[in-house]
């Protein structure tokens, strides 16, 4: 029962990513809590956007991967979906 549309701009399509490199088996960055901090990043790239929204909605999660053996690699989760802006 959430009132929100697009019609009254209180909805806004967004996305974000977290990504770990991994440089000759060794990963470099935080790999802890990554499906959040890609929704962080998302629920941010909607802000930075002109709406005001803290929920996301019709979301999607990605994971990607890729790697040069022996030399560098990346493994990404990334999220898409809808910024909320609830009506009051």
């Amino acid at each position: 029962n959430l009132d929100y549309s697009i019609d009254n701009q209180s909805v806004i399509k967004t996305d974000g990513d977290s990504c770990l490199h991994i440089v000759t088996f060794f990963p470099i960055g935080n790999h802890d809590d990554r499906i959040q901090r890609a929704m962080d990043d998302a629920i941010q790239n909607g802000r930075g956007r002109g709406l005001d929204g803290d929920l996301l909605v019709n979301t999607r999660i990605n994971h990607s991967h890729w790697w040069i053996p022996f030399i560098y690699g990346q493994d990404c989760i990334s999220v898409e979906g809808d910024l909320v802006s609830i009506n009051k």
